[in-house]
């Protein structure tokens, strides 16, 4: 994996024990994205959007939540957390949420 991304290497080994019976019948295409412009969304979202309708194609998405700092432009602190650490998780809490959000109004439609 890339040198300073780990989110991929995580899902492996879980992905390949999942597969190990089909070790001969898939392939493992890992993307790496960072922050995107909303043009590049958008170039993305046409370029994969037909990928998912098809139930041959799984999609394993991950998402590093511990980007935070001057070193990657984003250090948003909420005060009323107090304590940084506090803020990170509460961020990540509030992140996390959105996404299960976004679970349910998908299983819905």
């Amino acid at each position: 994996t890339h040198e300073n991304e780990h989110s991929v290497e995580m899902h492996l080994p879980y992905t390949g024990k999942a597969m190990e019976s089909q070790e001969d019948e898939f392939t493992i295409i890992p993307i790496l994205v960072g922050a995107l412009s909303e043009s590049k969304e958008q170039e993305f979202g046409k370029l994969f959007s037909k990928y998912p309708a098809d139930p041959s194609n799984l999609f394993v998405v991950s998402s590093d939540f511990f980007h935070w700092s001057q070193r990657f432009c984003y250090s948003y602190y909420d005060e009323s957390q107090e304590k940084i650490y506090r803020s990170i998780e509460y961020l990540d809490k509030m992140g996390m949420s959105i996404i299960d959000q976004l679970d349910t109004i998908l299983a819905i439609t």
